[in-house]
């Protein structure tokens, strides 16, 4: 599983989106799920065509993050990609940034947003959840929040959980555990400690897949140890 965020790929302009559709064609042609970190959120039309453009042609993912600010009308827009039982969102609910507390937090009906963001997730996915007991709209919560990762996890257990925030930005395999139900339930998201992983090294330009490979072991091997 792949997660590719847009953003670098748009700030090169039109050259950057033919790469990015380029990359998302080489995972998917690996049979690969990836996941296209769009954060993506709008109303009507609007919210169709983002979509149409990421869930069909150039920029076709497997799976999409959402913002969800504006509420059940985002969600509406990609009902008929759900229901073909290929395709599926992660939404916003506690991101990893240092901020995101400042509203996610703020406390409405004695408990705090993201939690009700949680509920909301929780309940769009209820018609769309698999054999496994998991549903095609999963939700995002960071692996820098460790508390609030372990609290959405025991209110919503069949909620998949993408889990962005390993390495960098500080998440270890002791934070993102309780994400897991028996193993499964969950991914989590490194990508600078694995794509950099190359940059300290003195032959790291020539090693550089070694180096992404041992980074990638390492992680994997940093999340079973609290598994178990």
């Amino acid at each position: 599983c792949y997660k590719v965020q847009i953003a670098h790929y748009e700030a090169l302009g039109v050259d950057g989106l033919s790469c990015y559709r380029d990359t998302l064609a080489y995972v998917r042609s690996k049979g690969a799920v990836v996941i296209g970190d769009v954060k993506r959120g709008d109303i009507a039309s609007t919210g169709e065509m983002y979509a149409k453009a990421h869930f069909s042609g150039d920029f076709e993912a497997d799976l999409i993050t959402v913002n969800p600010y504006i509420g059940s009308d985002v969600f509406a827009a990609f009902v008929p990609y759900l229901q073909t039982g290929n395709k599926g969102l992660f939404i916003l609910i506690k991101t990893s940034n240092p901020s995101a507390g400042d509203v996610q937090d703020l406390f409405v009906t004695n408990r705090p947003v993201f939690m009700h963001i949680g509920e909301f997730v929780h309940n769009w996915g209820k018609d769309y959840r698999g054999e496994c007991g998991f549903s095609l709209i999963g939700g995002v919560v960071g692996a820098t929040h460790r508390q609030q990762l372990a609290e959405v996890r025991s209110a919503f257990a069949t909620l998949f959980l993408l889990v962005p925030g390993y390495g960098a930005q500080g998440g270890a395999g002791k934070d993102v555990a309780s994400a897991f139900v028996d193993g499964n339930g969950a991914v989590v998201n490194a990508s600078r400690s694995i794509l950099a992983a190359h940059m300290s090294k003195p032959d790291g330009a020539k090693r550089y897949p070694e180096y992404a490979r041992e980074a990638v072991v390492g992680m994997r091997e940093d999340i079973r140890q609290w598994m178990e």
